[in-house]
């Protein structure tokens, strides 16, 4: 639930206009003034954003609705893609190993805070029976972001997706999100990343372990 007069904050992903610039998800923080009652927004009062209005924010109300949702028998949306260095990955690659499937943007500031817990996760975690795999769904940014990518240590696998589609085949509505994929290819389970890194942590641990 919202509170009035909120003082603004770095722009996320999440269908709320953090920074109080008067834009949604821009994904560049502005300076913004605190946000009153009775201005769009992240803060006006009594404002439970499960139950939000407009696309993005409908979109925001359902992620969080899903947020640990189980899968039943449903086979992963196959995909093949090219990675930063021009190489084709499949998702059959991973048959075998339980994959942590993450999707996510270059301009969109969560997101690019969500990684280098990725990168710790997969450190720890990572092997022979579980990988995190990430998707960058503005493929047509792969340029600007190999200047950064591994200067900055990151060394997550980085597929290139042109556009939505894929993430929404799985059931993406905003990024960053993750899908927990079993040994056969199948669906487990969905996360959303504005958890604590503690959780995400036991969530990944949980999964990993059952390999």
């Amino acid at each position: 639930v919202c509170t009035p007069s909120t003082a603004p904050s770095a722009e996320l992903c999440d269908g709320v206009d953090n920074d109080c610039d008067g834009r949604t998800d821009d994904g560049v923080p502005g300076i913004g003034d605190p946000c009153p009652t009775g201005v769009p927004g992240a803060c006006a009062i009594g404002t439970d954003l499960t139950e939000a209005t407009g696309p993005l924010l409908q979109k925001y109300a359902q992620q969080k609705r899903e947020d640990g949702l189980v899968f039943k028998d449903r086979q992963a949306p196959a995909f093949r893609l090219k990675d930063l260095e021009g190489r084709t990955r499949s998702l059959d690659d991973y048959r075998g190993k339980r994959v942590a499937l993450v999707f996510w943007q270059s301009h969109c500031s969560h997101s690019m805070k969500s990684l280098p817990l990725w990168d710790k996760l997969q450190k720890e975690l990572g092997g022979k029976r579980f990988e995190v795999v990430t998707v960058l769904f503005n493929g047509g940014d792969a340029p600007y972001v190999k200047t950064w990518y591994g200067p900055m240590g990151h060394k997550l696998p980085v597929l290139l997706a042109d556009s939505e589609a894929l993430a929404e085949s799985y059931g993406s509505h905003l990024v960053p999100s993750v899908f927990l994929i079993d040994e056969r290819g199948r669906l487990v389970k969905k996360l959303v990343t504005q958890q604590t890194e503690d959780t995400l942590r036991r969530e990944l641990k949980t999964f990993a372990r059952r390999a």
